[in-house]
């Protein structure tokens, strides 16, 4: 019994020192969204990923949007706003880095927009 109790005790020690995620273990991913063709920044565009990393963010008047401390792994970024094509940008990030991506919006017609 008192092997089992120090078997225990010792597992007990080693799974609290797993390091806990830090900054070392996350990333960020900032960029621009703008009008394809013209290349006009477009402001408050909704900024999201798939799979979902908890933060979503909306473009300034510059066009410009960063999501921060996000978990390291694949991503499909994605700008949509009223009045244009939702796109995604395709993204891996990296641990401690800044990814940078532009995604590029497609103004609808009128036609496109009452369908």
């Amino acid at each position: 019994m008192k092997k089992l109790i120090f078997c225990f005790a010792v597992l007990s020690f080693f799974v609290s020192c797993e390091p806990a995620v830090n900054s070392d273990h996350l990333s960020s991913i900032a960029g621009r969204v703008f009008e394809s063709g013209t290349n006009n920044p477009i402001a408050n565009a909704e900024v999201y990923t798939s799979p979902q990393c908890g933060k979503n963010d909306k473009t300034d008047g510059s066009g410009n949007f960063k999501l921060e401390n996000i978990k390291v792994q694949y991503y499909s970024v994605y700008a949509s706003k009223e009045g244009y094509e939702t796109n995604d940008v395709k993204i891996t990030t990296v641990a401690g880095e800044l990814s940078v991506i532009n995604i590029a919006l497609k103004k609808l017609d009128d036609k496109e927009e009452k369908e």
